[in-house]
């Protein structure tokens, strides 16, 4: 098993968000975030902000990765989508776009409202929340025919 690997494991045997966040931060350095313990054992993202010059996808591509570990883990996580034109971090990274458009782009990962009639959970930080779907590991096998 090689470094990665196992630093790898070790992130998801212990399952912090500050070993998430350490493991996520060195394979998205383009992206900037707060990943959060919450309560109950939930993961809370409290901001994602993209460098103004990272490349296309790099808000998709850290989202995957972060629904991935929360799905392994079996954890829920929770955010609050930020207002318009809200200005996070410095001038070297974007602004935000509008609420409309930011859940959208989360419903695309699994994220629902906190208050919609079937999913309402008043106990969750933000508006937003993902519950953990089940692991499927990837394997190369091939089906019999």
């Amino acid at each position: 098993m090689g470094v990665e690997a196992k630093q790898i494991v070790a992130v998801l045997l212990e399952g912090s968000a500050k070993d998430i966040s350490g493991m996520l931060a060195g394979r998205h350095p383009d992206i900037e975030f707060n990943l959060e313990d919450g309560s109950e054992g939930r993961l809370v993202l409290a901001r994602l902000v993209a460098r103004r010059d990272a490349p296309p996808g790099s808000g998709t591509a850290f989202m995957k990765d972060l629904v991935n570990i929360a799905d392994e883990l079996g954890k829920t996580v929770t955010l609050q989508t930020a207002t318009r034109d809200s200005v996070i971090g410095t001038p070297k990274f974007k602004k935000t776009t509008s609420t409309g458009r930011l859940k959208k782009f989360y419903r695309r990962f699994g994220f629902k409202s906190n208050y919609g009639k079937w999913t309402y959970r008043p106990n969750f930080q933000g508006n937003m929340h993902r519950e953990p779907k089940p692991y499927e590991r990837q394997t190369d096998r091939q089906e019999a025919p």
